[in-house]
């Protein structure tokens, strides 16, 4: 066990006014936030026209292009996006100044499928990287 994340954990939503919605993950995965979370803000979008979700307090998205399609097949355009700590150098630097932020937009198709565009600030993910160089793996 990592320490990093509580499986048990149960989200709240903390907060919402029209369509800004907060819902805190409480250090577990965000996946059960999220759900939480897309309760109150495809109707929110719905009815205001535009809503935000800020979910804080978890750990892993996994692949962010997921959520954002589940958006659009509600009939919504979607931009999901994640903070990440500085990771990567710049090309030619020496010092981590960017996060592998993952970015994710969809938008719905004419027969309920959509367009999605999912990607990160990076080539590979920090955890394969780790893997490769220190001999990681998901069981440590």
């Amino acid at each position: 066990m990592c320490g990093k994340v509580d499986g048990q954990a149960m989200p709240v939503q903390r907060h919402q006014m029209g369509g800004a919605i907060v819902v805190d993950a409480g250090t577990g995965f965000a996946h059960p936030a999220i759900d939480l979370g897309f309760e109150a803000l495809i109707p929110a979008a719905h009815q205001q026209g535009c809503a935000c979700l800020v979910i804080r307090n978890s750990y892993n998205w996994g692949v962010l292009g997921y959520h954002v399609e589940r958006l659009a097949e509600a009939g919504l355009v979607a931009f999901g996006f994640t903070n990440a700590p500085a990771l990567i150098a710049p090309h030619g630097g020496h010092q981590a100044v960017i996060g592998t932020n993952p970015l994710a937009f969809a938008v719905p198709g004419p027969d309920g499928s959509a367009f999605v565009i999912d990607q990160s600030a990076s080539v590979v993910a920090r955890s394969e990287v780790m893997t490769r160089v220190h001999g990681i793996t998901g069981s440590s």
